[in-house]
């Protein structure tokens, strides 16, 4: 499932702005948009997106950041219930709106493989 990378500026743009993209949304959806552009690649595969939207929630939810430079700040104080609402919202309606069409179908493809329990 190799697929070629594609340029993050234009997703970045996006996730900054998602407050007007995709308004009536609880601030923690917005905050998370902020710090996963922060962390995005200049180039990018749907795979290493997922990768990086992942481990951005893990980070959260250690409360740790594993890049020194970017802060989880904002994020660790809310309930775990509040991280799952979140990503399934995140991943299901938010990631078709910044992302090209094709590179969404990569990336829930990844979804469905990462999700799978063994």
């Amino acid at each position: 499932m190799t697929r070629p990378v594609i340029p993050t500026a234009e997703i970045q743009e996006k996730l900054r702005d998602l407050r007007n993209l995709f308004p009536g949304h609880k601030d923690l959806l917005y905050l998370f948009a902020e710090r996963l552009a922060e962390r995005l690649n200049p180039q990018l595969s749907a795979g290493g997106l997922h990768a990086t939207i992942e481990t951005l929630f893990q980070d959260v939810q250690r409360g740790i950041s594993t890049f020194p430079d970017k802060s989880v700040e904002g994020l660790t104080d809310q309930h775990s219930s509040a991280y799952y609402i979140t990503k399934r919202v995140f991943l299901e309606r938010v990631i078709p709106l910044i992302c090209p069409e094709d590179f969404v179908e990569d990336f829930n493809a990844w979804d469905e493989i990462m999700s799978i329990k063994v």
